[in-house]
């Protein structure tokens, strides 16, 4: 492949390229092919088959032209729920390549992660085992378990394993999760804001928002938005005590529309 061939560089040529070379870097890192796998939504067989391709690292020093400026914000619509820090491995962006996409549309659609959330990379039979262990801690004294009640249990320690949001992402929706491993979800919980709007009808308001190319997408800028487009949702304050933080407000809405 020609490195200055526009045209190969608008292709998926180069992004495969630039994947090859974040796999090979997570792999110099330690990252197992099943952790891998995961990050990049492929098959263990799929990452040994990358890793054996090539006889030795690959450079990253060849003057490869980086995706379009569209690969990120596209990713990100195709994968709700994730962060830039997703996206950039997913396309193997640089730092610099990724502070250079970062544009207000990237803002809207990405989630903002905390400290060490990328820690470790779960499985989906990982995440069942912590669901049915959250289970074994609440059944007594529950008839299904809750969003709300796993990420407490999460929160405060009393179980090891991803967290609520991040089990959204992979599965969509919560009833989804619970029941590949076969854990029942019971009732609905109390709402803490009483409103003629669903959760729904409300994070589809907040997706609503998200989409506004007019908007920050921030916290900051949704009671201003709301109360000219929804003025019946909660406030900002209000929605995080019945939703969650922000960052799980967006997941969640970029679930329902991405």
């Amino acid at each position: 492949m020609d490195p200055f061939d526009r045209s190969a560089a608008d292709s998926g040529e180069v992004r495969q390229v630039f994947q090859s070379l974040a796999i090979w870097t997570l792999r110099d890192q330690g990252w197992s092919s099943r952790q891998i796998a995961t990050a990049f939504d492929m098959t263990s067989e799929q990452v040994q088959l990358i890793l054996e391709s090539v006889d030795e690292d690959p450079d990253p020093t060849l003057p490869l032209s980086a995706p379009t400026p569209d690969a990120l914000p596209d990713w990100l619509r195709t994968h709700p729920g994730a962060s830039a820090r997703d996206a950039q491995l997913a396309l193997g962006l640089s730092d610099a390549q990724l502070s250079a996409d970062m544009t207000d549309e990237v803002r809207r659609l990405a989630i903002r992660v905390r400290e060490g959330e990328y820690s470790q990379v779960y499985s989906d039979e990982d995440i069942y085992a912590a669901l049915r262990r959250a289970w074994d801690v609440v059944k007594g004294n529950s008839t299904g378990l809750s969003y709300d009640k796993y990420r407490e249990l999460v929160s405060s320690g009393q179980i090891d394993g991803p967290s609520a949001p991040r089990i959204l992402q992979r599965f969509g929706t919560w009833i989804t999760a619970a029941g590949l491993a076969g854990v029942p979800t019971g009732a609905r919980p109390n709402r803490t804001y009483e409103s003629a709007w669903t959760d729904e009808e409300i994070l589809k308001h907040v997706a609503d928002y998200l989409h506004d190319s007019t908007t920050s997408g921030s916290y900051a800028g949704w009671d201003d938005w709301k109360k000219v487009n929804a003025p019946s949702a909660p406030s900002g304050p209000t929605l995080r005590n019945r939703i969650g933080s922000w960052s799980d407000i967006k997941r969640r809405a970029l679930v329902i529309r991405p």
